[in-house]
């Protein structure tokens, strides 16, 4: 009866669980950051959300980018779409583009190629989980990053890495 009941949990669970990707290794440097990566918002409205979550959001030839912050990491949304219909301020100082060159319209089978996985499901989130040390303590480092498509077109993507001890 017990080998029953975990057999059904564990196809529950990659049911449930089946358009997540979880990679154990780091994310690739670039798609942690954006290719131009502000650490001062001013004139910027702020949103506050959990765990002291603070985000801007600018606005670039009808693209949107959102930088976020909070106490457990950093990341970034990319958008064709203003999804929360926030006040956007319109600028040239950013670029819709992460460090690794992935840009909103971006095809999927290049985004394939630059992360070196398979993206199966639309949409799809891709975790990668890592340590590293900091100051001689061991910390889990996580990137979650979500990918919607289009046509076989990049339309929304959302990443956020955590250190936690």
């Amino acid at each position: 009866m017990l080998h029953r009941f975990i057999l059904l949990l564990l196809i529950s669970s990659y049911i449930f669980a089946s358009d997540e990707q979880i990679i154990l290794s780091s994310a690739p440097d670039g798609i942690k950051f954006l290719a131009v990566n502000l650490k001062e918002h001013k004139d910027v409205k702020e949103y506050n959300g959990h765990h002291g979550l603070k985000e801007y959001c600018y606005s670039k030839n009808g693209r949107f980018i959102t930088y976020s912050y909070n106490l457990l990491g950093e990341g970034y949304l990319l958008s064709n779409v203003n999804e929360e219909n926030r006040t956007c301020i319109k600028t040239n100082k950013v670029i819709a583009k992460n460090a690794i060159g992935m840009s909103l319209n971006m095809d999927k089978n290049k985004i394939e190629e630059l992360l070196d996985i398979k993206i199966k499901n639309n949409p799809q989130d891709v975790i990668w989980q890592s340590k590293k040390e900091i100051n001689g303590l061991p910390f889990d480092v996580q990137t979650y990053a979500t990918f919607k498509f289009t046509n076989d077109k990049l339309v929304y993507l959302s990443v956020f890495t955590t250190e936690t001890y």
